[in-house]
């Protein structure tokens, strides 16, 4: 009486096992054939389980959601598109509204907006964040024992490099 369970499986870079990179996580992408005799009554709430934590592992910038900031400044772009007579309202309501009256047009650029908002400062960040990376390897190329010392705040200093990195990247 064997079944078959889904495993989650973290998909690396270029598809390499053993990659120190997780990009994503798949779940259900691999079925493994398991025998509940052989293998215990509990193997599927096991595989489950591990899915489920597997999931809990995705970058959390990955799935950011705009800000109240991003939200509000989105709010005010859309208000002064709309505009105030009648001719600009429903011009507004044409190019955003979706449902038949239009009148949920307000909701859906503020929304559009406030994403536009936050991709854009999701790129400024990754920027700024290569840009101190380049900074902190020429800093760490001239001596890395000072580098070290500078930056490193564990025992053994191996944290430098990211805490220079951090240290750069929020000035």
């Amino acid at each position: 009486m064997a079944s078959k369970v889904p495993l989650c499986i973290p998909e690396t870079p270029n598809n390499r096992p053993g990659s120190p990179v997780l990009a994503n996580l798949r779940c259900g992408s691999v079925l493994k054939e398991v025998n509940p005799q052989k293998d215990g009554p509990n193997v599927m709430k096991k595989a489950l389980i591990a899915c489920a934590a597997g999931a809990l592992l995705v970058a959390p910038g990955a799935t950011a959601k705009p800000t109240k900031t991003d939200r509000t400044n989105a709010a005010k772009e859309c208000r002064a598109e709309r505009g105030t007579t009648d001719a600009t309202v429903e011009a507004f309501r044409v190019k955003h509204g979706t449902n038949k009256s239009g009148k949920n047009a307000f909701g859906k650029c503020v929304s559009s907006k406030a994403k536009e908002n936050k991709a854009e400062e999701d790129a400024e960040d990754a920027e700024e964040r290569k840009s101190a990376a380049k900074d902190c390897d020429a800093e760490r190329a001239t001596g890395e024992v000072a580098f070290a010392n500078k930056y490193g705040t564990n025992a053994n200093k191996r944290n430098a490099f990211g805490k220079c990195v951090s240290q750069k990247a929020s000035v």
